[in-house]
This record gives C-alpha cells, sequence and structure tokens, in this order.
C-alpha cells in the first residue's frame, strides 16, 4: 500500500513537471524569438530545448522517484502513463492478493494464534516475555546497522558481519536450535506420556 501511495505521488509529480517544462519550453522558445541578431537567434532556438531539459531534469533528480531514470528517457508525461498503466495495477494486484492469502490465513490459524497475529508484532516486547531481553538488545544492535541507513553506513565500505561476527551468530543460532529441538522432544514425550 505504501508503493500504491507513492507510484500515485510520482504519477502526479511527473504530469505537474511534465506540464511545467511545457511552459517554459514555450517561455524560452518566445524569447528566444524576440532576439533581434539573426544568428544569436537561431543558436538560442537551437540550444532551449536541451537546456529546459537539463533544468527540469536537474528539479526532477532532487525527487525521490523510483521511474526517475525511465522519465529522464520516456519524457515525465509519457512515464506518468506507462505508471498508471501498468506498476499501478501491479501493485493493486500484490495488495489484493495479500489480503486474499491473509483472510485464507485467519480462516485456518487456531484462536490463540489469530490474537498473534492480530497485533501488531514488536520483538523487543516478545523477546522481553520469553526471557530473552539482553540477547534482543545485543542482536538488534548489529541487526539495525546493517538494516537501517546511518551516515557511517552511507560512507563507509563497513557494510557486511566480519567473519568473526559471522561465526558468533552462526553458533547461537545452532544453541539455539538444538534448545527448540530438544523442547520439542520433551513436548512430544510429555504428550505420549499424558495419552
Amino acid at each position: 500500500m505504501d508503493l500504491e501511495s507513492h507510484l500515485l505521488k510520482e504519477i502526479e509529480f511527473f504530469k505537474e513537471i511534465h506540464a511545467k517544462e511545457n511552459d517554459i519550453l514555450k517561455k524560452k522558445v518566445l524569447e528566444a524569438q524576440k532576439i533581434v541578431d539573426e544568428e544569436r537567434r537561431d543558436g538560442a532556438l537551437r540550444n532551449v530545448g536541451d537546456n529546459v531539459q537539463t533544468m527540469i531534469d536537474d528539479e526532477a533528480a532532487k525527487r525521490l522517484c523510483i521511474y526517475i531514470d525511465d522519465a529522464l528517457i520516456n519524457g515525465y508525461g509519457y512515464q506518468a502513463h506507462l505508471i498508471s498503466q501498468k506498476a499501478i495495477p501491479s501493485a493493486r494486484e500484490g495488495i489484493a492478493n495479500i489480503n486474499n492469502e491473509i483472510m485464507e490465513l485467519k480462516i485456518i490459524l487456531p484462536k490463540d494464534i489469530k490474537k498473534l497475529v492480530a497485533e501488531r508484532w514488536n520483538w523487543e516486547i516478545k523477546a522481553k516475555d520469553a526471557g530473552m531481553s539482553d540477547e534482543y538488545e545485543f542482536i538488534y544492535s548489529y541487526t539495525s546497522r546493517l538494516l537501517h541507513a546511518t551516515p557511517a553506513s552511507l560512507t563507509t565500505n563497513q557494510k557486511n558481519l566480519e567473519l568473526r561476527e559471522f561465526a558468533m551468530f552462526l553458533r547461537y543460532i545452532a544453541i539455539r536450535i538444538k534448545g527448540c529441538i530438544s523442547d520439542a522432544e520433551k513436548l512430544l514425550n510429555y504428550n505420549e506420556t499424558v495419552h
């Protein structure tokens, strides 16, 4: 839904910038036609399109647009049309598919699990409930650095974990998986003895 919202804004922006480009182009052509010296007038008319396009492209580049590179090639008006005809329907189809999957999931989920699905998941709270706050804080500090853009992550090459950090996390995962398997085996054994 965020993608659809962004694309709709992008369409409007491309339409606006297209109209602005046309207005400026007309204005600059009229100004160039008023130049008395024929050689200067011809030179101004030859360059007016490129000059206006460069100015508009520079202005458009200041915005965060998914389809800016395509708009530079296709033109802003036509790119707005393409987004509305191709990207918007695709985004809406994705939203519909996700909503259908959610509805299907809600039908088959047990009540106690449905409660979890209805809540907004908060890893910090769930870690606290499981008695794993220390692990959460430690892991969160690493994953946050890797996932979120910060001035340091944008200006350095250190975007991945070092080998010893990989080893630490893999060791931790292996131990936790062994614990899950052990807990599952205990639960199975308990259920077998009860029944």
